[in-house]
């Protein structure tokens, strides 16, 4: 509730500081234009809690908020086409289109220092609007080809997948013939919900198909735009996310000059946890099923002191004589969140992040129930982790042992891997997007590190730190959206 002798000029001074908008804007007028012809317009209020959100200062928190109304105002503002947005490039984010008009107000419980206290409620209302010509770019378009293939050197299979995968090229050509330029596998990649209509051979021993799908005029703009790199050396952006994804399908960002992998983890649920008889189980391991509703690319290492360096400008790890393919160590969770932030900076969207518990738990099973990723058999876990049993008293170069089912190193052993959660106690039972406790003193750390026995590398054992705590077994691995 808030506190009266806090009403008035202390709540709106806040939400200056906070929002750094015209005084207009902070009594909720509307400023700037109207929608135009023919298009939607809508004012969404979105807010959140400040609670967990220590140690960011107003302009983060701003950002952060602004970025939720946005989004907000696009799932509305878009209706039935916001899934087809999801899937296209990030080269394009649509919130950056929508033109935010007024931020609205902030709602406060407590007193003036709420923010560092963490206490409170901040909102804000965005008024956005698109034009039809923003949507059309969104709107998906039916497109359908016949081609026909003659070569007495293939097989019937290799000759009905050639006429098949020239079909599926042609169609998108034919919509938009300036892809000419552009290999038939980037130009595939852009029919969705493909499927072959017919599929047969004719009286000239031709074999032809003939395939329907799906075009987005939106990706085909980013598509041509990924070749155009921006002056004064910038890097051009990921051509697109992988358009068929299958579990560990590969994603490569390149930020400071060096690359990021990560692997496609898809929706689904698990049990997360280990069953009361599983050896070296320990009581915050209680088990119950959890619901993870949309997939996210988890990064294939552990972040390497060289991706560090080339992100921070700076080496923070102990043992530097490893290399740079050795992953960093010695990173505080709040490290970690400077380099995110700088991470997103470079790429000039929020797309990394850290994996929260049930992510980074469900990532590393891939599939699996037992004790490890590849099952129960102690003496296969040489093969998957550098723990105290083969490493050499320290951190070993990422990737060099087996990855897990979804194409992920070192998920067990090496470092010790920061998670975005609070540590507390599970849950009783199922839960959907878990994100850990509201508050706590501990984040969680995953994985096991290179001195620790093989029991404490399991899939479900759990460790946890102080968010300022730095050790020489411990680094992170990112996550991205």
């Amino acid at each position: 509730m808030l506190d009266r002798k806090y009403t008035g000029f202390h709540v709106l001074l806040v939400c200056l500081i906070l929002l750094g908008v015209p005084w207009e804007a902070a009594m909720g007028q509307e400023l700037g234009p109207g929608t135009g012809s023919g298009g939607k317009s809508v004012t969404k209020e979105t807010c959140i809690s400040l609670l967990g959100m220590e140690g960011q200062n107003a302009e983060q928190v701003k950002t952060h908020l602004v970025q939720l109304a946005k989004r907000d105002a696009v799932g509305e503002l878009y209706g039935e086409l916001i899934h087809s947005i999801s899937r296209v490039s990030n080269f394009v984010l649509t919130h950056d289109e929508i033109q935010a008009l007024s931020i609205g107000f902030i709602r406060v419980s407590g007193s003036p220092e709420f923010f560092n206290k963490g206490f409170g409620e901040v909102c804000t209302r965005i008024h956005a609007y698109v034009t039809e010509e923003d949507l059309e770019r969104f709107r998906p378009k039916e497109v359908r080809r016949r081609e026909c293939i003659s070569d007495p050197k293939l097989t019937l299979g290799e000759i009905r997948q050639a006429a098949e995968n020239r079909a599926m090229v042609r169609a998108v050509k034919e919509f938009r013939p300036s892809l000419e330029s552009f290999s038939d596998k980037d130009i595939k990649n852009l029919l969705h919900e493909a499927r072959v209509e017919s599929s047969a051979f004719v009286a000239d021993a031709s074999y032809c198909a003939v395939v329907t799908g799906k075009v987005y005029p939106i990706e085909l703009l980013a598509l041509e735009q990924s070749t155009q790199v921006g002056q004064g050396g910038a890097e051009p952006k990921p051509l697109r996310e992988p358009q068929e994804k299958e579990p560990g399908s590969i994603l490569v960002d390149r930020l400071g000059g060096v690359e990021f992998k990560f692997a496609y983890i898809p929706s689904g649920t698990f049990m997360m946890g280990s069953p009361s008889n599983e050896p070296g189980r320990r009581g915050d391991e209680k088990q119950h099923r959890v619901t993870l509703t949309q997939g996210f690319y988890m990064q294939t290492t552990e972040v390497t002191q060289g991706q560090w360096k080339a992100v921070m400008g700076r080496n923070p790890s102990n043992f530097t004589n490893c290399g740079d393919q050795c992953p960093v160590e010695t990173v505080s969770w709040n490290d970690c969140r400077e380099f995110i932030r700088e991470m997103n900076r470079l790429a000039g969207s929020n797309r990394y992040r850290l994996p929260t518990e049930a992510e980074w738990e469900y990532a590393a099973r891939a599939g699996s129930s037992e004790r490890w990723c590849f099952g129960d058999n102690e003496r296969q876990l040489k093969e998957y982790a550098w723990y105290d049993a083969t490493s050499a008293r320290k951190s070993e170069p990422v990737a060099l042992l087996k990855p897990n089912a979804w194409g992920l190193y070192d998920m067990h052993g090496n470092v010790w891997e920061w998670c975005q959660d609070w540590y507390g106690e599970y849950p009783s039972g199922s839960v959907t997007d878990p994100m850990g406790p509201a508050s706590g003193s501990d984040r969680v750390r995953r994985g096991g590190g290179w001195n620790d026995v093989a029991k404490r590398c399991r899939s479900a054992f759990r460790n946890y730190a102080a968010p300022g705590d730095r050790y020489n077994d411990l680094g992170l691995r990112l996550a991205r959206d």
